[in-house]
């Protein structure tokens, strides 16, 4: 519900701003045609960009980036006021009964702040769209009971009430006793502009997107600028046709009458004739209009640059603000810094365990254990709980590390998601799969990946060192290798990659990452070559397509990720 009303808000502000340029630099110029797409792409705009997210933010500079980012943090503020407002009770359990019943009773008034202002707007919605229907009705009604009649191609609707002309989607209303007058060809070819411009379509679109934003004052006046804008285009396009410009002008005067503006019809006689008749006699506009025009063109694009680039940072604030626990990265651990990666964790995060390493100590979901202790709270999770997110400091010693892995093993939990993050502060997210501990598995020892067991099993065997700043060493090695064999159509090999206790955590799993996106690069060019695909989009679609899913595990046989990695 908090959503609806922030972005509710947003295509407000976004419609004020863009009407505030038509008035500052279009209003007086004689360009119609382009006011009238200008008035029509303003709803557009307003209800579009508060939806769309593009990172742009490498592509601008710091000095637009900065504001962005206030900018950003402001909207974020007011997201999370308003989702407070919604906020469920149960997160304050552990406070003291008088807080809580305190935090439950302003949830309940917030919740109902909320309840009341989504009523009101659906009242006004439901009125508006109630008043559009009653006017068609009126329209309706008034053409089953008045006499029809085809002139010069348009069919004119002889009312037998004194009203001022107006047209109606392909309809002239006009009063009888006109029909017979000298004046009625003009006034015909006026509304005729009217019927070929489908001006009633515009005005059928503004008039729904004012029942969606109808508490913002300023949708109204555009629609009265927009039937305006009609009105100067019929106006010039009658005057066209050769007509008389003063006979033209005195019969405006001549039709001025009382007469009410309806949403969805075009009167004739507008009361605003005279900025009407002011606007036929002012000169078409020159170099300065057209310049006028460039910068509101400029202004809207930066604007609307300004609204998505600030989406963007919204989404990623508040993608880490609700990972939640299990998943979040901590602002007090400082996990390594790592380049982009495609991957994502499909799996539900509430079957993960979080383990967390800093400055020697040890959590498991937020609870400080020793490690001896490890695979005994482990194993006394279900077994659904089967992947264990590492969060780590980037400058722990991989002794530890180990050693944590070790008891990670033993409580048969081999599914390990590692946690790094971009230099913009982007999760990375590394996976690996630990081989099974020897006590879990004492008939089959696991085999030590070496020269032995490699000629042994005629496999091939490439070794790498991780080490500082070898990563992307590493990486191009680990490709080349990799590409060879395909193109041997060999299958049979591994990478093995070697770490020492000296070596820290960011070390480690920079190079581990590394190796890693050196099998991404490959699948990524293979996946295009043989399918015309994506690689991630055969990930994304291969657990419900049995096409995509074949693709994969033909990728998968032919180049398998065999990444073995060892300890001195």
């Amino acid at each position: 519900m908090t959503s609806l009303i922030v972005y509710l808000l947003e295509a407000s502000v976004i419609l004020i701003v863009l009407y505030a340029l038509y008035l500052l630099l279009l209003r007086k110029e004689t360009f119609f045609g382009l006011n009238r797409f200008f008035l029509l792409t303003i709803p557009v705009f307003s209800f579009l960009f508060p939806l769309l997210s593009i990172d742009v933010s490498s592509s601008i500079s710091s000095a637009i980036n900065k504001p962005i980012e206030g900018l950003s943090e402001v909207r974020f503020f007011y997201y999370d006021a308003f989702e407070s407002w919604s906020a469920s009770v149960k997160d304050h359990a552990a406070e003291p009964a008088s807080e809580e019943a305190l935090v439950q009773e302003q949830t309940s008034f917030h919740s109902l702040l909320v309840t009341i202002a989504l009523a009101i707007y659906g009242i006004g919605f439901v009125v508006v769209i109630f008043r559009l229907i009653g006017l068609y009705v009126w329209v309706h009604r008034l053409m089953s009971r008045s006499e029809k009649k085809v002139i010069d191609g348009v069919r004119v609707i002889k009312v037998s009430h004194s009203t001022a002309p107006f047209s109606f989607l392909n309809f002239v209303f006009v009063y009888q006793d006109v029909v017979s007058s000298e004046d009625f060809g003009q006034i015909l070819a006026h509304e005729k502009v009217h019927i070929r411009e489908r001006h009633s379509v515009d005005l059928l679109f503004v008039q729904l997107s004012a029942a969606i934003l109808w508490f913002n004052p300023v949708v109204w006046q555009l629609i009265k600028s927009l039937k305006t804008t009609h009105e100067y285009i019929a106006d010039k396009k009658t005057i066209d046709q050769g007509y008389s410009l003063v006979a033209y002008q005195t019969l405006l005067l001549r039709q001025l009458v009382s007469t009410n503006s309806y949403g969805l019809i075009h009167h004739f006689n507008l009361s605003f004739i005279k900025k009407r008749i002011t606007m036929m006699n002012v000169k078409k506009s020159g170099w300065i209009g057209k310049v006028k025009v460039v910068l509101t063109i400029l202004a809207v694009l930066g604007f609307n640059l300004v609204i998505v680039q600030c989406n963007s940072k919204l989404d990623e604030q508040m993608l880490l603000e609700t990972e939640g626990p299990a998943t979040d990265i901590s602002q007090e651990i400082d996990i390594p810094v790592l380049p982009e990666s495609e991957f994502r964790f499909k799996g539900d995060p509430s079957t993960t365990v979080t383990v967390a390493l800093n400055e020697d100590e040890i959590s498991i979901d937020g609870e400080t254990v020793e490690i001896a202790n490890i695979a005994s709270v482990l194993q006394q999770e279900s077994e659904e709980h089967d992947v264990i997110i590492f969060r780590v400091d980037r400058t722990q010693p991989m002794s530890l590390v180990q050693k944590v892995q070790q008891e990670v093993r033993k409580a048969n939990r081999l599914k390990v998601l590692y946690l790094g993050q971009t230099q913009n502060g982007q999760r990375v997210e590394v996976p690996i799969k630990l081989p099974p501990h020897p006590e879990n598995n004492s008939e089959t020892k696991v085999p030590a990946i070496d020269d032995e067991y490699a000629k042994k099993n005629n496999l091939s065997l490439f070794k790498v060192e991780m080490g500082e700043n070898t990563g992307l060493d590493n990486q191009q090695k680990v490709y080349d290798f990799v590409q060879d064999q395909v193109a041997q159509q060999k299958n049979n090999y591994v990478v093995s990659a070697r770490f020492s206790d000296d070596n820290t955590y960011g070390e480690y799993l920079t190079n581990v990452h590394h190796l890693q996106k050196a099998f991404y690069q490959l699948y990524e060019e293979r996946t295009q070559a043989m399918y015309g695909e994506g690689y991630w989009d055969v990930i994304e679609k291969k657990d419900t397509d049995e096409e995509y899913a074949e693709m994969y595990s033909s990728l998968k046989k032919e180049a398998p990720m065999a990444i073995s990695i060892a300890e001195d």
